[in-house]
């Protein structure tokens, strides 16, 4: 396997302390390969011998090979407004073999904003509020086959019918030429908060998530079709959504002794909706 990645950083000169600037444009490729052979036979004399050209029962020989590739283009844009305000764009296009020529592209995209409130000057009295923050994150993410040869259609010989002799072929699997990214979509809303010299911290989230498109893997046909499966299947809808909640405690707090206290307690839900 051989993976690159090219990426092109930049920092804007502004005044760090009213306006920050950065991001990062990035090119990855990946390609994979394999080769396998396998020859298996019995009715040898002894466990002992492995040479299979030793005049025994051949059950079985195969050989297989594959291959994979996958392209990326990323772009990240991260700004912060005096250390306050803080804003990042995420975008994404993949491209993968294991897709047909309609559908190899897939676009994905995020944004994020953050507010640092312990910050603000109004609150500069609160002297028992450490730093804290509101979050709020949307994004898009897809998932290809598993398999990089499951959208060929496959052809094979059948065992019913010969003509002259020599053995009928049959289509025997679908080639999938519109065959989808799986895609999620996601919407979170979060907050940290340090109370009291980091001796209290919370940390709550309330979350949502869209998965469509989703590959079903040998999706079963009715036979008059003239298939029994599609190797993977586009169809459906999931959503995931729920909350979470942490708190850290530090009872005791001294140069060489420190004594916590952690709760975590959650809530998620899952349903398919199409």
């Amino acid at each position: 396997a051989i993976r690159t990645e090219s990426q092109l950083a930049f920092n804007a000169p502004f005044d760090a302390k009213v306006h920050d600037l950065s991001g990062a444009i990035s090119w990855v490729t990946a390609q994979s390969n394999y080769e396998w052979m396998n020859l298996q036979v019995n009715r040898t004399p002894s466990v002992d011998i492995q040479d299979p050209a030793n005049n025994s029962q051949i059950n079985w020989i195969g050989s297989g090979s594959g291959d994979s590739r996958e392209l990326g283009a990323v772009l990240n844009v991260n700004y912060k407004l005096l250390d306050r305000y803080m804003v990042q764009i995420n975008s994404r296009a993949d491209a993968n073999s294991a897709f047909g020529q309609n559908d190899r592209w897939g676009l994905f995209y995020g944004l994020s904003l953050g507010w640092r409130f312990s910050s603000e000057p109004f609150l500069s009295m609160v002297d028992w509020l450490g730093e804290s923050k509101l979050r709020v994150s949307w994004g898009t993410a897809g998932r290809p086959p598993s398999d990089p040869y499951a959208r060929f259609a496959l052809y094979e010989t059948s065992g019913s019918g010969t003509y002259a002799g020599n053995p009928a072929i049959i289509p025997s699997r679908i080639q999938l030429d519109n065959l989808k990214w799986e895609n999620v979509e996601s919407f979170n809303v979060g907050i940290n908060i340090n109370l009291f010299e980091d001796r209290f911290y919370l940390e709550a989230d309330v979350y949502n998530k869209k998965t469509t498109d989703i590959l079903f893997r040998d999706y079963d046909l009715p036979y008059s079709s003239g298939y029994d499966q599609l190797r993977f299947f586009n169809g459906g809808e999931m959503t995931n959504n729920g909350w979470e909640l942490m708190l850290n405690y530090k009872i005791m707090k001294k140069k060489d002794l420190t004594w916590s206290v952690y709760f975590n307690t959650s809530n998620n839900v899952n349903r398919f909706t199409k």
